[in-house]
């Protein structure tokens, strides 16, 4: 072989071993970054340039995320591991990864999240975990993540909110946490995070305008803008408090909630003025009176009134002795109450209905005709007995003839 075979072929030995790892894997790299998605993974490859700052790994079938897998990879910036099956993130799996500063591990199989499981992420500054099942999370979770800017747990399985889950969160700035199932949230639930300016809350079951939780959000101090979405939620009534807590954001998002627009609303009602955008997205889904109105422009103090419910059980007895019932099905007789404050009822509170002029029922009648009767017939027979008594004696006293 020649000599200038035998250096075209070291030369081509020194190409394939640079290039091996990522042509083994498929992988597209270059200096800083490398892409190794859609290649049907398994694992995280181990044989890539170790001074890479960039990996993708979106879209393979990686399951779990051992303490080993990045511990080669110390320059990682940027990590995409989405659209996996990861249902597993061991401890310390991210521990050698302290200048990480963006993970994105949404559409994933996580069911919750540990304490421990970010440790290492030291700068991390974005977390999207958002498409996952996630249903609870431990406490202490993030106080290993003190840089953490934006947390998206979108589309997960949250059904309350507690204030031990943020602990840690101190530069927290955006928190997306719509299309769960929350109906609860703590009073001190966003105490942890006193410089939150995005909550997207929508989409949830939140029955109850959460007036303590947001209120200890400190938005006196923020200078920029404060957005706030609780659309497509249960509510059905605001408190007067709640009013300050949404002027206070520049951006109020509460529409298409089952607005019930009755007394309980007038307090809030009567603090309205239309000074916030927020006060026109209140469009009520009852009372009748008041279904389909704007609150602000189309209802008037007046028309939120209370239905009130009064529980009536009344029973008469037929001439027969068969007992009859006045009580509808429900067990309860509704009458409304005008602006006036008088109450229109057609059934008094204590019983069944008393014709005007206090007259009595028939059974009542019965038993007044039965009781003279009575009577009647006792003063008749104490009278045959008196009268055959004197008879008897006045023929005893008589003289014989």
């Amino acid at each position: 072989m020649s000599n200038k075979m035998k250096r075209l072929l070291v030369l081509l030995l020194i190409l394939l071993k640079e290039a091996g790892p990522a042509a083994a894997h498929n992988c597209d790299c270059s200096s800083s970054w490398c892409s190794c998605s859609n290649r049907g993974l398994t694992s995280v490859p181990q044989n890539l340039t170790t001074t890479i700052t960039i990996l993708y790994l979106r879209g393979n079938s990686i399951t779990t995320l051992s303490q080993s897998d990045f511990s080669r990879y110390s320059s990682l910036t940027w990590l995409d591991l989405q659209y996996n099956q990861i249902s597993v993130i061991n401890s310390g799996a991210f521990y050698r990864l302290s200048r990480l500063t963006r993970l994105n591990l949404h559409t994933n199989q996580l069911t919750s999240l540990r304490s421990e499981m970010f440790a290492g992420l030291s700068n991390l500054q974005y977390l999207y975990l958002y498409r996952n099942n996630i249903h609870s999370i431990e406490t202490g979770t993030f106080n290993v993540t003190p840089q953490l800017r934006t947390l998206n747990l979108y589309n997960n399985q949250l059904t309350s909110l507690r204030p031990d889950m943020f602990v840690g969160l101190d530069n927290l700035q955006y928190l997306y946490l719509y299309h769960n199932n929350i109906h609860s949230i703590e009073a001190r639930a966003f105490i942890s995070t006193p410089k939150l300016r995005t909550l997207q809350l929508q989409n949830n079951s939140i029955d109850t305008f959460p007036v303590e939780a947001l209120s200890n959000l400190n938005t006196s101090t923020v200078s920029y803008y404060l957005r706030l979405s609780m659309t497509y939620n249960q509510m059905e009534t605001l408190p007067s408090a709640a009013y300050d807590i949404l002027a206070s954001f520049t951006y109020a998002y509460i529409h298409n909630n089952p607005w019930q627009c009755d007394c309980l609303m007038l307090p809030f009602k009567q603090r309205m003025n239309g000074s916030y955008p927020f006060e026109n997205q209140i469009t009520c889904v009852g009372p009748a009176n008041v279904t389909g109105k704007s609150l602000l422009l189309a209802v008037e103090a007046e028309d939120l009134i209370c239905e009130e419910t009064t529980t009536t059980d009344s029973t008469g007895t037929t001439p027969g002795g068969f007992s009859t019932q006045s009580t509808p099905p429900g067990g309860s007789s509704v009458h409304s109450t005008p602006p006036g404050g008088f109450s229109a009822q057609s059934t008094p509170p204590g019983g069944s209905p008393t014709p005007p002029g206090g007259s009595s029922t028939p059974s009542g009648e019965v038993s007044l005709l039965i009781g003279v009767l009575c009577g009647v017939a006792g003063v008749v027979l104490v009278s045959a007995v008196s009268l055959t008594i004197w008879y008897r004696i006045t023929r005893k006293v008589s003289p014989a003839p």
